[in-house]
């Protein structure tokens, strides 16, 4: 199974998303530590989910 999938799978079954987006940004991380030549080695995830509902965001990603 590919990464990508995998990470689409688990985060699905475990937040009922509204929206979700797995996108793979290895390209960008070529030849840095833990970057996989075949790539999916980073990933940038987009979830919307009721699962947050009530939840603040941390002062990193606001």
């Amino acid at each position: 199974m590919r990464v990508a999938t995998a990470i689409r799978t688990k985060l699905e079954a475990a937040l009922a998303p509204d929206s979700l987006e797995v996108i793979d940004e290895s390209h960008h991380h070529a030849g840095h530590a833990g970057a996989r030549e075949e790539g999916e080695s980073h990933f940038r995830v987009e979830v919307v989910s009721s699962a947050f509902e009530g939840q603040t965001a941390s002062p990193a990603s606001a």
